[in-house]
């Protein structure tokens, strides 16, 4: 492939939002609508800045979802783990560009903005009450 129409494709951060798009398209409408739901679990909403990605657990995505997390991870959308510490799986986003490239991605996440930081803001109240 040449430079040009490497370019022409969108380069790295276009390629992974269509790959992104690729895979969700393989999903069935059920899926779909839990994908949705574990995406915007993995996006950190900013606060005057850009989205970022944000570690999550199993619990936080949902145990039903957690075959999906499976599928998405042989897929390379996203990369599983575990915490040694807490002794929990976890998940996140394989890259932050698929969160500035990926328009289903952007979409949801205005939708569901104002929830995801009401999230936020109580996760770290709560954490803070505890120490």
């Amino acid at each position: 492939m040449t430079h040009a129409a490497y370019e022409a494709i969108g380069g790295v951060k276009k390629s992974w939002a269509n790959h992104a798009e690729a895979e969700f398209a393989k999903l069935k409408p059920e899926e779909q609508q839990r994908a949705q739901q574990v995406f915007v679990q993995l996006v950190r909403p900013g606060e005057g800045t850009e989205d970022t990605r944000r570690l999550a657990t199993r619990n936080d995505v949902g145990e039903k979802n957690w075959d999906l997390v499976t599928r998405l991870a042989d897929a390379r959308l996203v990369v599983t783990g575990r915490d040694e510490t807490a002794g929990k799986e976890t998940v996140e986003i394989v890259h932050e560009t698929l969160i500035r490239e990926w328009g289903r991605l952007h979409r949801w996440m205005e939708s569901d903005r104002s929830f995801r930081t009401w999230q936020e803001v109580s996760k770290s109240v709560k954490i803070n009450q505890t120490v």
